[in-house]
């Protein structure tokens, strides 16, 4: 009798222990989830700006729409909202304005010439394609019930200019008279064949406010008095993945 007695007393003892283990874990505060990578996928479609186009230049941004999209290795920091993003993308870079770009017979560098009012000009554009590494910091808040962020991220990239041509269709430029002519040139000289600058995101969900400045100039030679022009882009974005 005193051994089965002392045997309910050990289980009761163990079934005690295991109980106020389990109370102590559940009573345990829980960890935050690890953030899933998101933003994998990346397309904008942007309008563009020159910023110092030279004097009496005027470019059309509304006309001048590009495109941007790139995918994304997104590594989130730990816990944290933070992650970083390094990926590789293509960008069209488009600017339609009632100038031409030519190069100056003395020096030999690249100039834009601004074109004759009195001109009919239907189509005037100048567009510039790179293959690109882009790079951002990101930050993203917890999502809600809707499974949403607010997410901000800033970043730099790199692109290789791999094709360049300008469109032309109107009125001849050098005859000045009612002459429609439409022409497309390859090659242009001149042009810099890296570009670089800082990128900038912000958001809600899988739409996104986007903007690139390049650092670098459009030229690796310009005319005397010419300035070398920079882009800048502003769109909308979409990270669907």
């Amino acid at each position: 009798m005193k051994k089965i007695t002392l045997l309910f007393f050990g289980l009761f003892c163990s079934l005690l222990t295991m109980a106020g283990s389990a109370d102590s874990t559940s009573a345990a505060p829980k960890k935050k989830p690890k953030p899933l990578a998101k933003d994998r996928s990346f397309f904008a479609y942007d309008f563009s700006f020159l910023i110092n186009p030279g004097d009496g230049i005027n470019v059309k941004p509304i006309r001048s729409g590009g495109v941007t999209t790139a995918l994304f290795w997104d590594k989130p920091m730990g816990r944290s909202p933070i992650s970083v993003a390094l990926g590789f993308g293509f960008s069209s870079f488009n600017i339609h304005s009632r100038s031409s770009l030519t190069v100056d017979a003395v020096s030999g560098g690249s100039i834009f010439k601004k074109l004759p009012d009195s001109i009919d000009i239907s189509r005037n554009k100048i567009s510039l394609n790179y293959l690109e590494i882009p790079l951002e910091i990101r930050f993203r808040t917890r999502p809600n019930t809707k499974n949403q962020s607010f997410k901000l991220a800033l970043g730099f990239k790199a692109g290789y200019l791999i094709q360049s041509h300008t469109k032309y269709k109107g009125d001849d430029p050098d005859t000045k008279m009612v002459d429609k002519i439409k022409v497309k040139s390859f090659d242009l000289p001149n042009l810099s064949s890296w570009r670089y600058g800082i990128t900038a995101r912000i958001g809600y969900g899988m739409f996104n406010l986007y903007g690139f400045y390049s650092l670098q100039g459009l030229f690796t030679k310009t005319a005397p008095g010419q300035p070398n022009s920079q882009g800048l882009t502003i769109g909308i974005a979409l990270t669907p993945y």
